[in-house]
């Protein structure tokens, strides 16, 4: 009995504190950081989504001092939204779609980014005008390929209709 609760406790631990990973592509995706065309958050702001911390340096030379993913604007969208990313360093940057309405995965971005900052921008019809999207939740993800100690970095957008 004793080693049946030591195995549960462990799987436990172990499925908590799985960081590097916080969610695997194919989930059911709820919650999202509303933002409106121009970036600026409004409503409530999902704590799970994105990786954004200001910038407060006072260096006025455009590079930012720490690497950042703002989130998806606006969010929710009916086809295009854009994301920001901010890089100190030159750093291969790789961003995918998963879209569990669609079960498609789409890679938007698999390249290096030299330091500054970054517009990404998303077609949720994914280059096809006859596309036709369903109204939900998908997610990004945002991979800086050679920082080891940055987690994988993720964000919902919503489509609608």
């Amino acid at each position: 009995m004793k080693k049946i609760f030591m195995i549960v406790l462990f799987s436990l631990l172990f499925l908590s504190c799985n960081e590097d990973n916080p969610t695997e592509p194919g989930e059911n995706y709820t919650g999202i950081t509303q933002t409106d065309a121009a970036g600026n958050q409004i409503g409530e702001i999902d704590m799970d989504d994105w990786y954004y911390e200001p910038d407060t340096s006072d260096q006025g030379i455009g590079i930012p001092l720490k690497f950042s993913v703002f989130p998806a604007y606006p969010n929710p969208t009916t086809r295009y939204t854009s994301i920001i990313i901010a890089t100190p360093e030159y750093d291969s940057v790789k961003v995918w779609i998963d879209d569990p309405m669609s079960n498609k995965q789409t890679v938007i971005v698999n390249r290096a980014l030299s330091a500054g900052v970054h517009k990404i921008k998303i077609d949720l019809y994914y280059g096809d005008d006859n596309y036709e999207s369903q109204t939900g939740i998908v997610r990004a993800f945002i991979d800086f390929v050679n920082i080891a100690d940055l987690p994988l970095i993720h964000g919902d957008i919503q489509i609608i209709k």
